[in-house]
């Protein structure tokens, strides 16, 4: 392999892009199969192409990246409702352990546990519908997949610029990203938020996400091109992603508590699903204690310099 001041753009970015479609179609058949974490393993690497194709897309042939893009965008959102309900049955297991546990005079009934079976039902139900449209879908995708993962169609024009500024170039945008998101939330107002915030943490959430993966495919072979500076921002896109996905998946579990309480037939199991609120929503308060410093890093996160 030529050393990295000697690689071209389209030659590091033709590897990354052709790694990440490899590993999409690699993890394909646990997930099909429902694998002990296959569906979280194949989210994961849908996104991280996905943050390729989306941070590079004017330097792909314009008609073929759309059409991928498509294609995960569709298949992106299946897999999340089933993994979403992952995280929301484990969380919950955990929630209500604490609650059982917690040494007040009145534990929680039960009750709360019918949650927890009902995300369940809900995420099997939800496999079976990933399952359903790759039965139908599948075939198309993968052979796009195995295209790409081959040779993905980038721009010949990249192959007369070296990779190394050009890299550094992409790093820089997402770190300028990430921190235009950053300064637009309003952190005192998430401990009681409204939609315009949670919106922004969202946003946040994705940037910093977006931030990491594209600085860790080319702080990783086969297309490892920058070194220290990069890793670091990508530490600091992946903490954010952290803090604001446990925050978000806490608060969302509260809020499907309460609901679950207003329709409560009697007043202790009311008070159950409200004290199971409670606990999720101080899950959600505890991630955010780690929120200003994440971002106080992001802000200091080192500009790669070409």
């Amino acid at each position: 392999m030529s050393r990295p001041e000697h690689r071209t753009a389209q030659e590091v970015l033709t590897a990354a892009v052709g790694l990440r479609a490899q590993v999409v179609l690699d993890r394909l058949p646990a997930a099909v199969e429902d694998q002990y974490d296959a569906v979280h393993q194949l989210r994961t690497a849908v996104r991280r192409l996905r943050s390729l194709l989306v941070a590079f897309r004017s330097r792909f042939l314009g008609d073929e990246v759309t059409d991928l893009r498509h294609r995960l965008s569709t298949f992106g959102d299946i897999l999340g409702e089933a993994r979403d309900l992952e995280v929301a049955a484990e969380l919950a297991g955990s929630v209500l352990e604490e609650l059982r546990t917690s040494g007040d005079d009145e534990p929680v009934e039960e009750i709360p546990a019918t949650l927890i079976d009902a995300i369940l039902e809900e995420r099997a139900t939800a496999h079976e519908a990933f399952v359903a449209w790759w039965e139908e879908h599948g075939e198309d995708l993968t052979t796009a997949l195995e295209h790409w993962a081959e040779d993905a169609p980038v721009d010949p024009a990249l192959a007369e610029e070296s990779a190394k500024p050009f890299l550094k170039d992409a790093v820089r945008s997402e770190i300028t990203r990430a921190r235009t998101m950053a300064d637009r939330l309003e952190v005192g107002l998430l401990d009681g938020p409204d939609d315009r915030t949670l919106a922004d943490a969202h946003r946040l959430r994705k940037a910093g996400r977006r931030l990491r993966y594209i600085a860790e495919a080319f702080t990783q072979p086969p297309a490892e091109v920058l070194g220290k500076k990069a890793r670091r921002a990508a530490k600091r896109g992946s903490r954010l992603q952290t803090v604001l996905g446990d925050h978000r998946d806490a608060l969302l579990l509260g809020a499907h508590a309460r609901r679950l309480a207003a329709e409560a037939s009697t007043p202790r199991a009311a008070g159950d699903f409200r004290a199971f609120a409670d606990a999720a929503e101080a899950r959600a308060a505890s991630a955010l204690a780690d929120l200003p410093q994440a971002m106080k890093k992001l802000r200091s996160a080192a500009l790669p310099t070409g």
